[in-house]
């Protein structure tokens, strides 16, 4: 397999994260002491789902420009994790904006941030909701939110007009 190095321009210093970083940690071959200092001797090493998940999530958007090949595979492999998500269902049975009930068009989304979560936090179904992917982006970004009885929020800074578009097409 071929490696390719990207400098980034958003800089991770994982000592800074350690509290989000510790508890998806690999226990053998892991890159960092729970300090936070790198290990040498462990170069190259394969990341687990949860620890590379919590990276990416620190990392921001520069992780996104991974190529869509790459990243439906790391997608596939993140469905076969599917614990939390099947957890989610067995609460919501369809997206709680469009109404879709297909599992494939969906996407069990966490309310409380994964980074910001405890382990138990994690895989809770209680701490998930359904939604499509175009309106969980919404959701990940704040653009909408919902209350605790599961009333819709709308952020002051979102394009109303776009989300009436996209609320007149799923109608």
């Amino acid at each position: 397999m071929r490696v390719q190095f990207t400098p980034m321009v958003h800089r991770v210093r994982p000592k800074d994260h350690m509290r989000a970083l510790l508890p998806v940690m690999p226990t053998r071959y892991a890159p960092l002491q729970s300090n936070g200092n790198g290990i040498q001797s462990v170069y190259l090493t394969e990341l687990p789902a949860p620890f590379a998940e919590v990276l990416a999530g620190l990392i921001g958007a520069e992780a996104q420009s991974i190529p869509r090949t790459d990243r439906e595979a790391i997608i596939r492999a993140r469905r076969g994790q599917g614990i939390f998500t099947q957890r989610v269902m067995e609460i919501e049975q369809r997206c709680r904006i469009t109404g879709v009930t297909n599992p494939v068009h969906l996407i069990a989304s966490h309310g409380k941030p994964w980074r910001d979560s405890t382990n138990a936090e994690r895989l809770n179904g209680e701490n998930g909701l359904l939604l499509t992917p175009s309106i969980d982006q919404l959701f990940d970004r704040g653009f909408i939110g919902f209350e605790a009885n599961g009333n819709l929020i709308v952020s002051p800074v979102a394009h109303r007009p776009s989300l009436e578009r996209m609320e007149d097409r799923y109608a």
